[in-house]
């Protein structure tokens, strides 16, 4: 058994039964499985597009009202699911892009569209799904980020994010960028970008928009 608990089976990795760090216990019937988006199980992906519909109405409109896919493209996602056969518990997609860090470029890895069905919810599930993501991420990336509302900061400080809180991070049209009213969270090897990050002289242009 992996001290993790999960065991790697090509790219199906089967949660064993084992205790958290709360009273929650994973059942030894669910999986966590990594997904290309041409691979994802329709069921499951009509799960997540639901909850999206629901909890970010913003990204399904104009245009967008009837979209059926759960990220763009461009930042070549991968989503990372716990699910108990064809019913869905958490899920979040892994996706990347190169940033300009004033002036120096660096390809980062992100997260977004974290999510843990309500019944699910302070249970352990999401912790446990983002230690299997940062595990996946860092096998090919020293920097990690993602963007998150105030109030959910203290949950990604429990797996090692740093809050940017000094950090201006503007979106949208470069010419005439808009700033985002999240905060922008880090994990990072490298300690002199997360230095220059935590003690930012001006804005950061994130791209057409955030995660």
């Amino acid at each position: 058994m992996a001290a993790s608990g999960i065991s790697e089976r090509g790219d199906s990795f089967r949660i064993l039964a084992m205790p958290l760090l709360t009273k929650f216990m994973f059942s030894d019937d669910w999986k966590i499985d990594l997904y290309r988006p041409q691979d994802l199980p329709p069921l499951l992906k009509v799960q997540i597009l639901s909850f999206y519909r629901c909890l970010w109405p913003w990204g399904f409109k104009g245009k967008d009202q009837y979209r059926d896919w759960i990220t763009g493209q461009a930042d070549a996602p991968q989503h990372l699911v716990i699910h108990h056969e064809d019913t869905l518990i958490s899920a979040l997609c892994i996706v990347s892009r190169t940033i300009n860090f004033w002036g120096q470029s660096r390809k980062i890895a992100g997260f977004t569209g974290v999510l843990v069905y309500p019944n699910f919810q302070k249970k352990g599930v999401g912790l446990k799904l983002l230690e299997r993501a940062i595990e996946i991420a860092e096998k090919d990336f020293s920097v990690i980020c993602l963007h998150c509302d105030p109030d959910q900061v203290s949950f990604y400080e429990k797996s090692g994010f740093s809050p940017l809180r000094e950090l201006k991070v503007m979106e949208g049209d470069p010419q005439n960028p808009t700033l985002n009213s999240g905060v922008m969270m880090i994990k990072s090897q490298d300690d002199s970008l997360l230095h220059q990050l935590k003690n930012p002289s001006q804005p950061l242009y994130f791209g057409p928009y955030t995660w």
